[in-house]
């Protein structure tokens, strides 16, 4: 796998993001962090084709902005569990628990040209919310598989409730 030039196409076509980052070497690396598009990081669908894991860690370090994704097809990542690849993420790609909670939020939402509304806990913002039924929240970042979601406030009312254990 060797890098394919989709960095610098990004830019030229002003993308907010670039996907599937696998062979991205220090020249990409080093361009992703002197911008404003954010590297999009697809462990799962790198563990499902076998690939090598995107240097998230390396990204990160240079001032590069990641977001997480589950990349969710039957071609290259049968996964829609954005936890797994939060604790892959940690596990794998070596971001902090901190690191990969603002990766699924609001580096994501700034790739949807949306953080001005979503993607933070901020008056103003939609009330859109993950409860979990955990000791801590960096639990998310290491707990692989199971349910931990206890309720989902979207746009500031109940979604989806468990009762108690």
């Amino acid at each position: 796998v060797t890098e394919s030039g989709a960095i610098p196409l990004a830019f030229e076509l002003c993308a907010r993001s670039v996907d599937h980052l696998e062979a991205t070497g220090p020249d990409g690396i080093a361009a992703l962090a002197v911008s404003d598009v954010v590297g999009v990081l697809l462990p799962a669908s790198a563990l499902f084709l076998a690939r090598p894991m995107p240097p998230a860690r390396a990204l990160v370090d240079a001032g590069a902005a990641v977001a997480l994704a589950t990349d969710f097809n039957p071609g290259s990542a049968f996964c829609e569990s954005l936890p797994l690849v939060c604790a892959l993420a940690a596990t794998q790609l070596k971001l902090s628990p901190a690191e990969a909670l603002a990766a699924c939020t609001v580096n994501a939402a700034h790739v949807l040209g949306r953080a001005d509304r979503i993607g933070r806990l901020a008056a103003g913002y939609a009330a859109d919310v993950v409860l979990l039924d955990a000791p801590d929240w960096r639990y998310l970042a290491y707990h692989l598989a199971g349910d931990v979601v206890a309720t989902v406030v979207a746009g500031g009312a109940v979604a989806v409730g468990r009762a108690a254990y």
